[in-house]
C-alpha cells in the first residue's frame, strides 16, 4: 500500500505547471471564467465570497454584457445567455 507521502510526490510534478491566482483581479476573472460556464447562472454573492470583492465592481462590465444580449438582467445572478455562450471570450474581455 502507498503511503500519503507517496501519493503528494506523484501529485507535484503536476502541480508545477500552476498558476497561482496573485491579485484579486485574477481572482475575479478565474471565477468568472468558471461561473460563466454554468448555464444555469451563478448568485453574485459567489463572486463576491470568491473573488474577494463587491459585486459593484463589475457592474460596468455587467451592464455592458447585458446591453449585447451576453448575460441575462436576472438580479443577484450572473447568467450567461445562449449568444454570450457563443463568445464566452468575447464575454470574459469585458471584466478584464
Amino acid at each position: 500500500m502507498r503511503s500519503l507521502r507517496d501519493i503528494l510526490g506523484d501529485c507535484d510534478h503536476f502541480a508545477r505547471g500552476v498558476e497561482l491566482v496573485t491579485t484579486r483581479g485574477q481572482a475575479a476573472l478565474e471565477f468568472l471564467m468558471n461561473a460563466l460556464r454554468v448555464l444555469d447562472g451563478t448568485p453574485i454573492e459567489m463572486f463576491e465570497a470568491r473573488a474577494g470583492q463587491p459585486a459593484a465592481a463589475i457592474d460596468a462590465a455587467r451592464a455592458a454584457a447585458i446591453k449585447r444580449g451576453w448575460l441575462r438582467t436576472e438580479p443577484g445572478r450572473l447568467q450567461v445567455t445562449p449568444v454570450g455562450a457563443e463568445k464566452l471570450n468575447k464575454l470574459l474581455e469585458l471584466f478584464v
